[in-house]
């Protein structure tokens, strides 16, 4: 069943610079190019990047466990529909640097003109705070509280503080 399935599909690329085939092309909203050393993907919802797209505040999260091989992060942004905050665009990026994350930022632009956000929610990326700086001059920058405590549990588990943090109160 598995090999009758695998025939339908195309291998899976091992490098970052395959052709996407015809067949899922209209799923990418961007592609920097195959011959571009730093290739961009873009894909997303159009009706959830028209949400985005008039959102005051969005949130943008940068994720390095669940990425192909041949790339370095998925980025995605959200926006707040409800109580919930779907994914409305993804970015499967080959770097972590401001100029990398500044391309990430035209391209949203381009892909939404009117995208202004007021508030721009994200983990605590130095070179992601300093292109929204860059990209929305006047947006306010907040970090995300829920990366802020696992970047605190990550540090107190490093310096070796665990077991006292986790069974005295007092620290």
């Amino acid at each position: 069943l598995l090999r009758h399935k695998e025939a339908d599909h195309p291998q899976n690329p091992s490098t970052p610079y395959f052709s996407i085939p015809e067949t899922y092309a209209h799923l990418i909203l961007h592609d920097s190019d195959i011959d571009d050393p730093d290739r961009i993907f873009a894909c997303g919802d159009f009706d959830l990047m028209q949400v985005l797209n008039s959102n005051t505040t969005i949130y943008g999260d940068g994720t390095f466990d669940k990425v192909p091989r041949m790339f370095y992060q998925l980025y995605t942004w959200h926006a707040k529909i409800g109580n919930s905050y779907p994914p409305c665009i993804y970015f499967l990026l080959q770097r972590k640097n401001l100029l990398t994350d500044s391309k990430m930022f035209e391209i949203m632009k381009r892909l939404m003109p009117n995208l202004s956000p007021q508030k721009v929610l994200l983990d605590f990326e130095k070179a992601c705070i300093n292109a929204v700086h860059i990209a929305f001059p006047d947006a306010q920058v907040k970090g995300c509280y829920f990366h802020l405590c696992q970047s605190l549990i990550r540090k107190v588990n490093s310096v070796g503080l665990k077991v006292e943090y986790e069974s005295d109160i007092d620290v």
